[in-house]
Parts: C-alpha cells; structure tokens; sequence
C-alpha cells in the first residue's frame, strides 16, 4: 500500500477510531452486526453529531465567557483584600477563582435542569426539540454549560479559547469526564487518569471524532434515566439537583487537570501540539473504560 493510499485509509476511518488494529476490528464487528444494528448505529451517531452542534449554536460568546471569568477573579481577589490576605499565589487565585467560575455554572445549570420540563420557560426550545428531539434537549442545556464552564476554566489557565484546538478540548474534557460520572454511581473521578488521558495530545481531526463517541454514550445513559424528569414536580426537583451535582463535580475534575496541563498545552501553526510535531504516533484516549 502507498503511502498516499495509507493516509486516504486513515482519514476515513469511522469515528472514534485512530489506528489500523482498530480498522480492522470495526471492520470485523461491522460485519458481524445485521442491518438493523449497523442502521441503529448510525443513528447514535448522527443524534451526537445534531446535540454537538446544537451546543455550538447555544453557547455564549467567547467575550461573554471571558467576561464571567474575569469578574470571579476579581471577586476572589477583593474578597482576600477585604479579609486582609497578603498577595494570593497564582494556584490560590487559580483554585479559587475556579472555584466561583464552577458555582456560576453550576446555579445556571440546575435552573436549566429545573425548566426542562417546561419547554415554554426555555428561549427557542421549539426549535431544539426540532432539532435534536425532546428527550435530548436536557443533555443539550446540561453541555452547554459545562463545556461554558471548561472554557473559562481554560482562559483562566492561560489558553487562548479561539483556538479551534483548544475549543475542542474543552468540550472533550468535560464530555469525557460527564461520561465517567453517569457510569460511576459514586461520582468520582480519578484524577490520575483523566491527567493522565491521552487526548491532551490529540489533533482537532481526533478530537471531533472521540466527541461524537463520547456523547453518544452520555446519550445512552442520560435518556436512559429520564423517566423520573416526566413526573410533575419532582421532576423538576430531580432536574435541577442532577444538573448542579454534575457541573460541580466535572469542574473540579477539569480544574485540577488543568493546572497540571496549563503549561503544556502549546498549539502549533498546524494544529499539532508540541508532542504530535515531533511524532507520528497516534494514541488513543481510554478514560476509565
């Protein structure tokens, strides 16, 4: 096989997989399902594909992100002149001003969860229902704010959010640790793991295609659970108490891996990190599978 034949085979390799021994265990399991897994299949897929976009579509503006983290920093800070703190140390002002940054996002997020059974209180819910379908539009509102939340975690750390590569990281992170959180029934995150976790390096091509993996999964397992949310009242309750728990606990999972990253994260001209320039290497992302 040529070289150009090599590099068409991997571009078109199916999403979420990056390598040849992967191909040829899709290709192997692809043949091995009947046509209406193959078609269920694909409809996962392209459910993901319309809830990212949707999230794209609804999430503010980078000016109005940056706008939120810095006056969280600025509460942090007139907060410690006014107890009378010596000058706080960069992980301090970090920690804490992501830490208001994470309960900003996470009150937002528990109204969303709150009204989402209330389609008329949500601007434009009309046409997300359209769009994605209604049992969907929770999981919608919920990204949103996270991924609102991850980009001002990101600013925060130094990193330019109007870099399509670091914009696609900060929807990975938060999806990958969303997923982790709706299988584990304590919550936890491992910490060590998602640090650890092979995106960091990846190129935008990689990252859109384990987005459409991950979120397919956040899919299954959120719309699997909302048959409570369609009991009056308590579903609101359960809505916006869900929704809250979730923000607060992937942001503290994005903040402390952020502050190991911050400094490592260096995008290149070509979208390759510093790592990725020196190596064709590929690898893989397996977070707490």
């Amino acid at each position: 096989m040529s070289e150009n034949e090599k590099i068409e085979r991997i571009e078109n390799m199916p999403y979420g997989v990056e390598g040849e021994a992967e191909f040829e265990e899709k290709v192997r399991q692809d043949a091995s399902m009947d046509v209406g897994e193959r078609d269920e299949d694909e409809a996962s897929k392209k459910q993901a594909e319309r809830v990212l976009k949707a999230i794209e579509m609804l999430i503010d503006s980078d000016e109005k992100i940056i706008a939120v983290a810095k006056k969280m920093r600025r509460r942090v800070m007139m907060a410690a002149d006014d107890a009378d703190e010596p000058t706080l140390d960069e992980k301090t002002l970090y920690m804490r001003t992501g830490a208001e940054i994470i309960a900003h996002y996470a009150n937002r997020a528990s109204i969303s969860g709150g009204v989402s059974g209330l389609p008329a209180m949500l601007p434009g819910i009309g046409s997300l229902i359209g769009f994605v379908g209604t049992a969907a539009v929770d999981v919608v509102y919920m990204l949103k704010f996270e991924v609102e939340m991850s980009l001002a975690l990101f600013w925060l750390a130094g990193l330019d959010i109007a870099q399509e590569r670091i914009r696609k990281l900060a929807v990975m992170i938060v999806t990958v640790v969303s997923a982790d959180i709706l299988k584990n029934k304590k919550g936890d995150v491992d910490a060590v793991s998602l640090v650890e976790a092979a995106f960091w390096g990846y190129s935008v091509r990689q990252l859109s295609r384990h987005l459409i993996t991950r979120i397919s999964g956040i899919l299954v397992v959120s719309l699997s659970r909302q048959l409570v949310r369609t009991l009056p009242v308590l579903g609101i309750v359960v809505g916006a108490t869900v929704n809250k728990v979730m923000l607060r606990r992937t942001g503290n999972a994005c903040l402390d891996a952020l502050w190991v990253h911050r400094n490592t994260i260096n995008v290149h001209d070509d979208g390759q990190t510093t790592e990725q320039a020196g190596s064709d290497v590929v690898y893989d992302a397996e977070f707490l599978d």
